[in-house]
């Protein structure tokens, strides 16, 4: 995480109620702005790949198709990496806080053009900029400590939209602070952001709301108790998925590298190798375009439904290779969601060779373990894996807590051995991750 939030800050108690003000109408906006930048999102996915393909009979299938949508988002990501604030800091590094409104323009450009266009990053990095930049405009008058919580309060509304149940949100803004990375003073008016965030999109009232747009996965089969063998083989899905994870953080590196000094050029080669990637992955394995690109909730439900291990296996390698460009060649998004789809495939694949009946505990140890090896925060792992599983039943809740924290530990005996690199706008330097 990388936030201008003063580690010192701290409320004057005669100002809490101002303050709490100001966290209820940044909950609000930063939920309408997340919301909104969702909607436009999904209008343009619709366009692109349903309207479009109906209208002129393309098949989004297409190897042209595919690659020309490719290409014009690494036209429009260029552009956008010559406005001010350069599309922000490459999701590598984690997630950001410090993007304010003059920021927001190119941040903005860049990660909607990544997302419609099917290049397979999460929309929870930029939902965050979106929020960060109304809370910097809301207070841009103000002094530096209040512009910076503004900005936090803006961006823990407009992540709220996606993440669905506020808790996850409070746990990884908790863990943030439990790492020294944000002022204990600002929890209480993020949790109040939250909850008046959380309202907007469930209604109150006579309202109905906005809607909720959270990070699900149906289908699996409900638990009413875990198998012994679950808690055994949960280690060693957790192990593969932390090392899916981290090759493809590999692989965004070595992209990351040749970025700095030739970015147009990456920007395009990557979206072409994106594209031949995915097209191999699902000529091999058979599964639709959903399981390798895009932000891949879409492709979550195929791969659970699969009967095939070396299908799924095979499209959780195709996006490892594909998310690992994205990561580093210049899009922007998050790593979340594409770090869930890859739990997913990893415990599926396991569950499909060993014993389908595992397939749930399994599947939830693979998320907690990708997304703490992404991000590296363990509490927040666990919990996203045990919420967005919850259909199936909470008695999984171990197995997510083991997946979280062999999937640090992986993450931590990698960077030990082998540390990011470092320099300007590095995860060394700006990032818990």
């Amino acid at each position: 995480m990388s936030t201008t939030a003063p580690q010192s800050l701290e409320i004057n108690p005669q100002r809490m109620g101002a303050v709490i003000a100001l966290a209820v109408g940044l909950g609000i906006g930063g939920a309408v702005v997340g919301s909104v930048f969702l909607a436009v999102l999904n209008i343009l996915q619709e366009w692109v790949w349903q309207d479009l393909p109906s209208r002129f009979s393309p098949d989004m299938n297409d190897w042209w198709y595919l690659l020309l949508w490719a290409l014009v988002a690494a036209a429009i990501v260029a552009v956008a990496q010559r406005l001010p604030g350069h599309t922000g800091a490459a999701p590598l590094t984690g997630l950001h806080f410090d993007n304010g409104p003059k920021q927001i323009a190119s941040v903005a450009l860049a990660a909607m053009a990544t997302l419609a266009l099917a290049i397979p990053l999460g929309p929870e990095a930029p939902l965050i900029a979106c929020g960060t930049a109304l809370g910097g405009l809301v207070a841009h008058k103000a002094g530096a400590d209040t512009r910076q919580l503004a900005m936090l309060l803006g961006g823990a509304a407009a992540i709220g939209a996606i993440l669905g149940n506020p808790f996850i949100t409070a746990v990884l803004f908790l863990e943030f602070a439990a790492m020294g990375r944000l002022p204990l003073a600002a929890l209480t008016p993020i949790y109040v952001s939250l909850s008046a965030g959380y309202l907007v999109m469930t209604g109150l009232g006579p309202y109905t709301g906005l809607g909720t747009h959270s990070l699900s996965v149906a289908g699996l089969p409900p638990l009413d108790r875990l198998p012994l063998l679950s808690i055994v083989l949960s280690i060693v899905v957790a192990v593969l998925a932390a090392v899916i994870t981290l090759g493809a953080r590999a692989i965004g590196w070595q992209a990351w590298r040749r970025a700095r000094s030739h970015p147009v050029p990456v920007l395009f080669l990557g979206a072409a190798l994106i594209v031949a990637v995915a097209l191999m992955t699902m000529r091999l394995s058979g599964l639709p375009l959903e399981t390798v690109l895009f932000d891949g909730e879409g492709g979550i439900p195929d791969l659970i439904a699969s009967q095939s291990a070396g299908a799924v296996a095979i499209a959780t390698l195709g996006r490892m290779i594909v998310y690992g460009i994205a990561l580093g060649a210049g899009f922007r998004g998050g790593p979340i969601f594409p770090s869930v789809a890859m739990g997913v495939g990893v415990g599926a694949a396991v569950a499909l060779l060993v014993d389908p009946a595992l397939q749930t505990p399994l599947i939830v140890a693979g998320i907690a373990a990708c997304v703490a090896a992404s991000l590296k925060l363990t509490f927040s792992a666990g919990l996203i894996a045990l919420l967005i599983t919850s259909s199936a039943g909470v008695v999984t809740a171990p197995v997510a807590i083991i997946g979280a924290i062999v999937g640090l530990l992986v993450r931590v005996i990698h960077d030990k051995k082998w540390p990011p690199p470092a320099g300007p706008g590095s995860a060394e330097e700006t990032a818990v991750a």
